[in-house]
């Protein structure tokens, strides 16, 4: 229904402030899933580049999951969303490895 990047901006916003609130209490860092709609879209990257920088929080603390069929999907969308999320200092991580291996076989 096209809902996933507003969701997906949404649920990172709740996170941001979570971890703002609650910094110096939990040191690990925080994982969240992002839809393959929210990769491919060049204006939710620099939504969440804003969030990032403006959110006082160190973008090392946070992991964006990836689906293995959403990256095998869209690879130049994903290469180019794991070179920006890298940027910002945070880390990208493929999500359900191995429980889609038929997709190894693009």
């Amino acid at each position: 229904l096209g809902f996933a990047p507003a969701l997906d901006q949404r649920v990172v916003s709740r996170v941001l402030t979570h971890m703002h609130e609650h910094g110096s209490s939990w040191r690990q860092p925080y994982a969240v899933n992002v839809s393959a709609a929210s990769i491919a879209d060049p204006n939710w990257m620099r939504e969440l580049a804003d969030m990032i920088r403006s959110s006082e929080v160190a973008g090392e603390r946070l992991v964006f999951e990836i689906s293995e069929r959403a990256a095998m999907e869209n690879i130049d969308a994903t290469a180019a969303f794991i070179s920006q999320v890298r940027n910002l200092g945070a880390r990208a991580a493929l999500d359900d490895f191995g429980t889609g291996f038929s997709s190894f076989y693009y």
